[in-house]
């Protein structure tokens, strides 16, 4: 028959037990809630030079004055490197399998990144392909090549690159309004001089 020492210490050790592993349930949501939030630091930084590296290459700045160019380069230079500064890694554990398909999935990527600049139109068909392929019930083309090689990295680096893929597409967009607001502006400017042009030619005819 057990003491009630014994009882007592069989208790403690208990309560002792369930303390610890409540404490660690606790700690294990704080480490995954840590883990999501440098995630999302680190798809910020990724967008955030994606775009800078947009707006850079774009048809936008191109057309703009030497001047103010210069300024816009220094600019985006100036953010660009400020961003550099900021390391953020949240590292996944992979087989050598899985590994071998991320590099192909990134190859795919950088591929395509090295084209956005170049041409639009297609780069766009490009990522919507990309994206269908990320996706269970698809509603448009797919790149099989890439999609077999989506499918053998891991669960969190697709959702990883299916991130990328959105926010490419949105920094896409936004470059694609840039250019067609400043389109829109210099047609406005072409239309007023053309009109003073023609006043003034009327009133030398006078």
């Amino acid at each position: 028959m057990a003491s009630n020492g014994e009882t007592s210490e069989d208790s403690v050790a208990v309560q002792n037990s369930n303390f610890l592993l409540n404490t660690l349930d606790e700690m294990e949501k704080r480490v995954e809630e840590l883990r999501d939030n440098a995630k999302k630091m680190e798809e910020e930084r990724k967008s955030l030079l994606g775009s800078l590296n947009t707006m850079l290459q774009s048809q936008a700045l191109v057309e703009v004055n030497k001047g103010d160019r210069e300024e816009l380069e220094l600019f985006i230079d100036r953010l660009t490197k400020r961003c550099l500064t900021i390391e953020i890694t949240v590292h996944i554990i992979r087989s050598p399998s899985q590994e071998k398909s991320l590099q192909t999935v990134l190859k795919y990527l950088h591929d395509l990144i090295g084209t956005i600049h170049s041409n639009m139109q297609q780069s766009r068909q490009v990522i919507e392909r990309y994206l269908n392929s990320c996706i269970t019930e698809t509603k448009g083309p797919v790149d099989d090549k890439f999609q077999a090689a989506l499918l053998g990295c891991t669960a969190e680096d697709q959702k990883d690159v299916r991130k990328r893929l959105e926010a490419l597409w949105a920094s896409l967009e936004r470059a694609e309004k840039a250019e067609s607001s400043m389109a829109s502006a210099q047609s406005t400017v072409s239309s007023k001089n053309t009109c003073t042009s023609t006043k003034a030619n009327k009133d030398v005819k006078k």
